[in-house]
């Protein structure tokens, strides 16, 4: 598998062939796409991870926005025509927000602020999706 070595600043040192043991063993080594190969350069800043917490982040905030839309639907939950705009265009920006994820912009990168009623159906870490039924 074609692969690239990052090193602790991000910068891409080298592009090697590996298999999935070798890959596995070593987290600074990531197997890249034929897509990429012509992306990733030695001395590049590789953003691979960067892009992967912003999706994880995204699909948390956009599942809770599923949950509150629906809610929405079925009169659990209200919300005034400012209400309804202001997420949308929330939700809007998370759609747009990979897209503004550069090599100058990904140390500092500041997510979406999520409205007050999404935030109540955020996913906590000590949560699980295990569900005992009695």
């Amino acid at each position: 598998m074609k692969c690239i070595v990052i090193n602790e600043a991000r910068e891409i040192v080298n592009r090697i062939e590996a298999n999935a043991d070798y890959i596995s063993a070593h987290p600074e080594v990531y197997e890249i796409t034929r897509e990429e190969e012509r992306i990733y350069d030695v001395g590049r800043i590789y953003l691979g991870q960067v892009f992967d917490e912003a999706r994880r982040e995204r699909a948390e905030k956009l599942e809770a926005f599923d949950i509150y839309k629906t809610n929405v639907l079925y009169g659990i939950e209200t919300e005034t025509a400012e209400e309804k705009e202001d997420i949308q265009n929330w939700y809007q920006a998370w759609l747009d927000f990979p897209e503004t994820i550069t090599a100058e912009t990904y140390s500092h990168m500041v997510y979406p602020n999520t409205p007050e009623k999404i935030k109540k159906y955020v996913k906590q870490e000590d949560e699980t999706d295990d569900i005992e039924y009695h």
